[in-house]
């Protein structure tokens, strides 16, 4: 996942990626509620999250992603719209290894 905005995002999340609309995989990251208030988090605004895994459950699938924060009000709900997050795009690649 590239080019997550996190300074919009208001503390810990959650990215989850999803293969044809299931989830198979995640990854955490966390930051302070407030991370415009945080130095360090603002000098690295953008982050790139990397998935591996085998890629049959990737081939001639439609990836997607989701962002969740967790904690957030059920009024408010917990998925973030990646559009505040920066936009960010999936992007796949094959990882190639000596045999």
């Amino acid at each position: 996942m590239k080019g997550i905005d996190r300074l919009n995002i208001p503390g810990s999340f959650v990215v989850t990626l999803l293969s044809d609309g299931e989830p198979v995989a995640q990854r955490y990251f966390f930051q302070p509620k407030t991370p415009r208030k945080c130095p360090t988090c603002v000098k690295n605004g953008i982050i790139n999250l990397d998935f591996r895994m085998p890629q049959e459950q990737l081939v001639d699938r439609a990836l997607s992603v989701r962002i969740d924060v967790p904690g957030h009000s059920e009024e408010i709900g917990t998925a973030f719209p990646l559009v505040q997050a920066g936009n960010p795009t999936v992007n796949a690649r094959l990882l190639v290894e000596d045999a």
